[in-house]
């Protein structure tokens, strides 16, 4: 794959991009799906790299602004120095302009920063920074492949997407959960084709060639019956058998809810694994 690599505004980013020349109408215009990535800094390990943008972001106008003779932006605006975040209207190099200015910005997948005019930028979350403050929980959606379907002819056409979703704020539990699903154009999300990969990932559910294995156990935890069923019987399986969703979504609980110790089964010597990939 070849890469193109040079510097340009944010309005000729638009234009060229997006066909997007009015800047007085506030919207977010997803851009994830055209992989342009911008120089960005991992804050971890203080390299820099490309990151891919995921929305142009049109703001509201406002009636003055800041600039440092290159940089120019809102008085709310952060840049990044010295590993701390500052406001443009507390920065000594940045004055006020008493005229109105037309607010754009991008949003950058990961490091959440960008380069531009010499300076570290903090980017900015679709929907403001007030929901991303205020919100008890912010999930992040990106596409994981296209759903393909042969049709009469033998050519496949794309029926759907494959979603993972990434919880990147979480003030009720545990942040960076990850789960992935399936989107059909024609019906919307299916959610139990979901529960039986999560569900063979941790061993509830055994492949048995084109046929899946459950092990359904009474209220005791002992063995009541087991199941043999197609993935795609379930939601008449689950109709007729309202006691096998119970028991596979108390399993999903089971999996996916970290609760809460007071009794301190993670101690400080415990032998912890570290994925420094993960941001």
């Amino acid at each position: 794959m070849n890469y193109i690599e040079e510097e340009i505004t944010l309005a000729e980013l638009a234009e060229r991009f997006l066909n997007l020349n009015d800047f007085n109408t506030e919207n977010a215009y997803d851009m994830s799906n055209l992989n342009i990535e911008v120089l960005s800094k991992n804050l971890k390990s203080g390299k820099d790299e490309y990151k891919k943008i995921n929305n142009f972001l049109v703001k509201e106008n406002v009636p003055f602004h800041y600039s440092d003779g290159k940089l120019e932006g809102t008085a709310k605006h952060r840049i990044i120095e010295n590993e701390k975040e500052v406001f443009l209207e507390n920065h000594s190099d940045f004055k006020k302009i008493d005229t109105e200015m037309k607010v754009v910005d991008i949003e950058v997948e990961d490091n959440e920063n960008y380069y531009a005019n010499g300076r570290l930028n903090h980017n900015t979350t679709s929907g403001g920074k007030a929901v991303a403050f205020h919100s008890s929980i912010r999930v992040r959606l990106s596409s994981a492949g296209a759903l393909k379907k042969k049709d009469f002819g033998g050519v496949d056409n794309i029926v759907g997407n494959k979603i993972q979703a990434k919880v990147i704020k979480n003030r009720l539990g545990p942040p960076q959960r990850k789960a992935s699903f399936e989107i059909f154009y024609d019906s919307g999300i299916d959610n139990y084709s979901g529960w039986v990969a999560v569900l063979k990932t941790y061993k509830f559910i055994k492949v048995a060639g084109a046929y899946n294995d459950y092990e359904l156990l009474d209220a005791d935890g002992n063995h009541k019956e087991d199941i043999r069923f197609r993935a795609s019987d379930l939601p008449t399986l689950f109709v007729e058998r309202p006691e096998l969703k119970d028991a596979m979504y108390n399993n999903l609980c089971q999996i996916m809810i970290m609760d809460y110790q007071t009794n301190g089964e993670i101690k400080m010597d415990d032998d912890i694994e570290i994925d420094e990939s993960e941001d």
